[in-house]
């Protein structure tokens, strides 16, 4: 009896001290803090997240190693889950990074870019009469002034969206049709009056305009504009998209409106 109850409480002594260094090292697993990140390179090993159908991933895969990369459609979604830590940086374009960051003071910004990046309207490849009626457009807006105040209003350093301006548009040469992604503000969006608006949406308005056009916008997925235009089902995209040179064997692109970068967005 003696010897079962001496077996008895080795067996449980031993149990007992296996239980004790598993908590030991689950405990100090728990206790260990990743460093914050503050600079480029502190994102190696760390989760990024970035746009669906943007060429974001191959500029990531090439400046940062040894992270895991995820995919968004919504970056307000992808803003809750940096915010929750199922994440720990969003790559972007820096003017959408900007007004998001200005209305959240809990995320900064990375100094530095991962690239720079110009932005244009997107054609068929073989429609250069388009882009070049764009380009057109775009000259005149800047001589007139008009540009110089679009941008103003629409980059702002105050993170607001402002009222997307009225416009009357001739329908007699027809009806011009923008492939858009309507959740890039202040490039593209649904304003809380359920209308499109941003500078893309302005800027496309312009065009219709000069061409004696209506204007028609077909929302649809990012990863489906370069697609759209290639199936004529749209004449032209816009919405922040970046002059890529690997996609001019199917777009041509407009003269660029702005130009400015890819960057990170973290935890403050």
């Amino acid at each position: 009896m003696c010897f079962r109850v001496d077996m008895n409480f080795r067996m449980g002594l031993l149990w007992f001290i296996i239980l004790a260094i598993m908590m030991t090292v689950i405990c100090s697993s728990c206790g260990r803090k990743l460093p914050k990140i503050n600079k480029l390179s502190d994102l190696r090993g760390r989760t990024i997240a970035f746009q669906t159908g943007t060429v974001n991933d191959i500029l990531l895969l090439a400046a940062i190693r040894d992270a895991e990369f995820r995919h968004f459609d919504n970056i307000e979604i992808a803003i809750e889950d940096l915010r929750n830590g199922y994440i720990d940086a969003i790559v972007h374009k820096l003017p959408i990074l900007n007004l998001y960051q200005r209305n959240n003071k809990d995320l900064k910004i990375l100094s530095g870019m991962i690239s720079n990046a110009d932005y244009a309207f997107g054609v068929h490849a073989y429609n250069s009469l388009l882009k070049q009626r764009i380009d057109r457009t775009l000259e005149m807006l800047k001589r007139s002034g008009i540009f110089e105040d679009m941008t103003q209003r629409w980059f702002n350093d105050e993170g607001t969206l402002p009222k997307m301006p009225e416009f009357e548009l001739d329908e007699t040469n027809g009806i011009l049709r923008l492939g858009t992604y309507a959740n890039l503000p202040p490039f593209s969006f649904i304003d809380y009056e359920g209308r499109y608006a941003g500078f893309d949406i302005e800027l496309a308005h312009y065009v219709a305009k000069d061409l004696n056009m209506g204007l028609e916008i077909v929302n649809m997925r990012y990863v489906s504009l370069i697609p759209s235009i290639i199936a004529n089902r749209v004449h032209k995209i816009g919405a922040a998209i970046v002059v890529d040179d690997e996609n001019e064997t199917n777009l041509r692109f407009s003269k660029p409106y702005l130009t400015s970068g890819i960057g990170v967005m973290v935890r403050n």
